[in-house]
Formats: structure tokens, sequence, C-alpha cells
């Protein structure tokens, strides 16, 4: 009689928070655009006048767009590389017409008198338009072998 090798595969996703009220999501996102831009300021040496630039700079720089949304029936589906996050880094942002998603490595800890402190090693701030409105009631988000799927319904 031979005997049968099972093999399991470990499920290792993770369910991600998704919320309606994108207030606080925008804020990160502001916060890191207004920090790149007067990044941009001082390496222009200081010099005033060139705000909007800095700041659109910034935005183009910080903020990506997400490629593609998949479309099934009534279902929209977005899936992200998120290599090196957890669930718990991760915010995703769902209102009827567009999608929010803010990735930051929890700020490292102090290292001793010559560490850093409240230093991001690494983030990623993503938008996207719906092609059609969607139920942000319907969302679900998890993160799965370093990738974030995002599934919700479009409105009726």
């Amino acid at each position: 009689m031979a005997q049968q090798a099972t093999s399991r595969v470990r499920d290792t996703s993770a369910v991600v928070g998704v919320k309606s009220n994108r207030e606080e999501v925008k804020e990160r996102i502001r916060k890191r655009i207004a920090s790149k831009a007067y990044e941009l300021y001082e390496r222009n040496r200081g010099n005033h006048g060139n705000d909007m630039a800095h700041w659109l700079r910034a935005e183009a720089e910080t903020v990506s767009t997400i490629p593609e949304i998949r479309e099934s029936g009534n279902w929209l589906t977005i899936n992200i590389p998120m290599r090196g996050f957890s669930a718990s880094e991760v915010q995703v942002s769902i209102h009827p017409q567009d999608i929010l998603i803010v990735a930051e490595k929890m700020p490292l800890a102090e290292l001793g008198a010559a560490g850093v402190s409240n230093a991001f090693e690494e983030a990623l701030y993503m938008t996207a338009k719906w092609p059609d409105d969607v139920d942000p009631a319907t969302a679900c988000a998890y993160l799965k072998d370093e990738s974030l799927t995002v599934t919700v319904k479009r409105m009726s």
C-alpha cells in the first residue's frame, strides 16, 4: 500500500483595515509630499518663488498611480506588490470614486546616542480612480505573499 504525502500550503494572509474616512490617509500623504518639497527647496539653495514647482515635483515623486484595476462582473480588484510590509503598516482608504493606499515602515527605534529617531525606512503611496463608483462597505483587503489585494463592488 502506497503512502500518500499531503502538502499543506501555509496561509500567510493578513487582513488589512479598510477605511472610508480618508482624512488620516490624505494627511499622511500630504506630510510626506511637504517634506519632499522642502528637501527640493533646500537643494535649490532656499531660493524662493518655486513653491508650486517643488510641490508638484514632490507629489510626482511620492505618489504613484495604481497601474491596473481588474474587472470581473460587478467586482473590481487591485493587486499591488508590498515587499517588506506587514498588514499593520498598510492603510487602505476607499471612497466611491477613488482609493488611497499608504504603506510605511514603522518608525525606527532609537539606536543609542548616535541613533536615528522617527526616520522611515521605506514608504509607498498610491492612488487610483475607479472606472465606476464603488460601495466602500463591500471592500476587503488582505496581504498575502507580499502582495496587497483589494476587492470592492460597484454601486448598483
